[in-house]
């Protein structure tokens, strides 16, 4: 007989006592455990709901003497975390406007307005301002490019109406408002990129010709205009700065005339 089959038959001819021995079975409950009090954290978090969490922590933050501590620790979690916080974001943005980019009837389209998509879009705007306010390098340029994202988002197609534009209208300049916003913090942080000139360059072109397009197609006036101004003042000093290092000084230029 093989060793394989000694082995086999060895293990086939273990009572059922010894083979279940081998096994790892789990640990059940007993009756003494009915009497230790719940404290240790993995019991509780079991029985926790997230209304008992989002409980638990408005309590938290309400104490004057624990929020700090809290607010410390939240703050430490969201330092590896937030950047899972913006994707769900624009994940719930995406949801929040699908079926009015593609109702299940097409009819149903041009009964969709052009405040539609804004209104849907609106309460992403609060997310926007959170991102921008944690306290992590990058929050203020994750809150930009979300922005840009979650207006992308609320823009109407060609067959929605043109009505209830005072929906339209509050969306757009809250948006307006909030990527100047923070196209100031991120050149008052010393963000290369929002620093650079191409950049600037690029970011304008791209918001002056979404303004001109929705103006033609949908009568949107003055979109991004506040950022659009903000940007041409920054491109003039950039190209007012580099003038000023591309041209020799006074005395070099006297001493290039005289040679």
């Amino acid at each position: 007989m093989s060793t394989l089959s000694k082995r086999s038959a060895g293990s086939h001819a273990l009572p059922p006592s010894k083979r279940r021995d081998l096994r790892q079975t789990p640990q059940l409950p007993t009756a003494d455990d009915l009497n230790v009090p719940l404290t240790e954290p993995s019991d509780l978090l079991a029985t926790f709901t997230a209304q008992t969490e989002h409980k638990l922590l408005t309590n938290l933050l309400n104490d004057p003497a624990l929020r700090p501590g809290v607010i410390a620790h939240i703050h430490a979690l969201l330092a590896d975390g937030y950047p899972a916080y913006v994707s769900s974001i624009r994940t719930r943005a995406d949801r929040a406007t699908e079926p009015l980019r593609e109702p299940s009837d097409y009819r149903q389209k041009k009964m969709i307005s052009i405040g539609d998509h804004a209104e849907a879009c609106m309460p992403f705007l609060h997310d926007v301002v959170r991102v921008a306010r944690l306290p992590f390098p990058g929050a203020a340029k994750q809150a930009f490019e979300l922005l840009r994202e979650i207006h992308d988002h609320s823009m109407p197609d060609y067959e929605n109406v043109g009505d209830d534009e005072e929906k339209r209208t509050q969306f757009d300049e809250a948006v307006d408002d909030l990527l100047a916003g923070l196209l100031r913090r991120l050149r008052e942080l010393g963000d290369k990129e929002a620093l650079d000139e191409n950049w600037l360059k690029e970011l304008h072109d791209e918001l002056q010709g979404a303004a001109e397009h929705c103006q033609e197609n949908f009568d949107m006036e003055d979109l991004f205009a506040k950022t659009i101004s903000l940007l041409e003042d920054c491109l003039a000093i950039e190209i007012g700065s580099s003038d000023e290092e591309g041209q020799p000084e006074e005395g070099d230029s006297q001493v290039q005339t005289e040679q």
